[in-house]
């Protein structure tokens, strides 16, 4: 689910994605012959959304704490490069199950949106032939 698509309200976006440019989108919009500005954008996959090792760290700690109390205080003491290790590890143990149950998110987020006005965008001649007195 790559490409590009296009939307005539900026909130609600084709759900047909993958034009190949943003120009491919432009005409597709343009072919639906509706007035007044459309937008276009890239579509991006939207992944997971990852779990710092911080916060797992955190919860696990405050969890212990409610568990046993005070001597729990300082647990884990872990340094920065564990705490990483434990998020990228827990980020791909959750992926590898979403992907092997299918549910990966079938959406995108939208990245490079740009607004089009044909009405503006079109190129005006300028008769550079008349005179302008500006004595007057």
């Amino acid at each position: 689910m790559t490409g590009w698509t296009f939307s005539f309200n900026e909130e609600f976006w084709k759900e047909e994605v993958g034009f190949d440019s943003r120009e491919d989108a432009c005409a597709a919009a343009r072919a639906e012959d509706r007035e007044g500005p459309f937008w276009t954008g890239r579509c991006v996959p939207a992944g997971i959304p990852s779990i710092s090792g911080d916060t797992i760290v955190e919860m696990l700690g405050e969890r212990m704490y409610d568990s046993v109390g005070e001597i729990a205080e300082d647990w884990p003491d872990m340094n920065k490069g564990r705490t990483a290790m434990l998020g990228t590890r827990v980020d791909d143990a959750i992926e590898a199950v979403f992907k092997a149950a299918r549910l990966m998110p079938k959406f995108f987020t939208l990245e490079d949106t740009q607004v089009h006005d044909d009405k503006y965008e079109e190129i005006i001649e300028v008769d550079d032939s008349v005179e302008i007195d500006d004595d007057k």
